[in-house]
């Protein structure tokens, strides 16, 4: 008997990955300890690390962030005392800092997609207006240049990049929560205003964007936390509320999009700072949580994808946050397939000679 495999026999179907891990050596020579949920759990946990603490930047909150070849670009935020204009890059490949040209106004929770070397930002707060101006930052360059304003003034929106638009929903203007939905042109710099009906204002949401729809999830109504999750079908116009079964209620949260499925980390409940990691499965529409452990709770974050990898950065916790993570969302996966296959063994406390 030299592996799990040989143990459990052929009715139990056990990955590649768990065959090659589970092992004869990696135990007692003597015995499997199937029953000891604890002796499973401290594999897994050993085998398939899913979060780890990388290089910290600036301590920093309600900024915005982009990834853009190997490099994660972060603009503005707020480090409790002033709002900001600074740009930072980090290096994901060589887990380094580097601060790059000024040029933005300083303001803190506007938006910003990535299109053509490009980072295109627009709204924010400069801690006592609310702004719609629209910033282009050049990376090659290093230089930013105003573009046209258009969209009306907000702060704690969502955007993403759609062909050649930037697709701007919802937010809060200091006075309003607001469901309008706009379109902005990089290639032509214009604004155009499109649907609002079938959803109500909101703010402090998240978007991603998967076949041509714009995908939404929770936020803040001034009154509640939310849990909704809406599908804004770009091509047609229109809005569709989806499951509202699964992640809990939450705001300040980040969202992701990894094959076809959502991921969203952390965020703020009224009560707690929330450390858990969930998955929409949006074409089943369908949500499952995923591993909380391995880092604390917070909310006011940055979340972008590489490769496999969900790089999370900055936040609010009480203090602000100059931490730097990153989240291997396949060693994820393995890891709950992993354990779904022990699921499968019949539990045995003692020794097996």
């Amino acid at each position: 008997m030299s592996n799990l495999s040989d143990f459990i026999g052929g009715d139990v179907s056990v990955t590649a990955e768990c065959e090659k891990l589970v092992n004869i050596d990696v135990f007692d020579k003597t015995k499997y300890l199937f029953g000891n949920q604890d002796d499973i759990q401290l594999i897994a946990d050993t085998n398939f690390q899913k979060w780890t603490q990388l290089t910290s930047g600036i301590a920093n909150y309600s900024h915005t962030a982009i990834v853009y070849n190997d490099k994660m670009i972060v603009f503005g935020g707020y480090n409790g005392s002033d709002r900001l204009n600074t740009t930072y890059e980090y290096d994901i490949t060589n887990d380094t800092w580097t601060q790059l040209s000024s040029g933005a106004i300083a303001m803190s929770n506007s938006v910003s997609v990535i299109y053509n070397g490009k980072m295109i930002v627009f709204g924010g707060y400069n801690g006592s207006e609310v702004n719609n101006d629209t910033w282009e930052y050049d990376i090659t360059n290093d230089a930013w240049t105003q573009l046209s304003s258009g969209a009306t003034a907000r702060y704690l929106s969502s955007a993403i990049l759609h062909n050649d638009k930037m697709i701007i929903f919802g937010g809060y203007d200091k006075n309003s929560n607001l469901n309008d939905t706009w379109e902005y042109d990089i290639t032509n710099d214009t604004w155009t205003q499109l649907s609002s009906s079938g959803v109500d204002g909101f703010y402090h949401h998240t978007a991603i964007l998967h076949d041509d729809k714009m995908i939404v999830f929770g936020g803040y109504d001034g009154s509640n936390y939310l849990n909704d999750t809406w599908e804004y079908d770009i091509t047609n116009d229109t809005w569709t509320q989806l499951s509202s079964s699964g992640a809990t209620v939450r705001r300040g949260h980040t969202a992701i999009v990894y094959n076809d499925k959502m991921i969203v980390f952390g965020g703020y409940d009224g009560s707690n700072y929330l450390n858990d990691t969930w998955e929409y499965d949006i074409t089943n529409d369908t949500w499952t949580q995923l591993s909380s452990s391995g880092v604390d709770g917070f909310y006011h974050h940055t979340a972008i994808v590489y490769n496999d990898e969900m790089i999370v950065f900055g936040g609010y916790n009480g203090s602000v946050l100059s931490d730097t993570f990153g989240y291997n969302i396949s060693n994820e996966y393995k890891y709950q397939n992993f354990l779904d296959n022990f699921k499968k063994v019949i539990p045995y406390d003692g020794d097996l000679l």
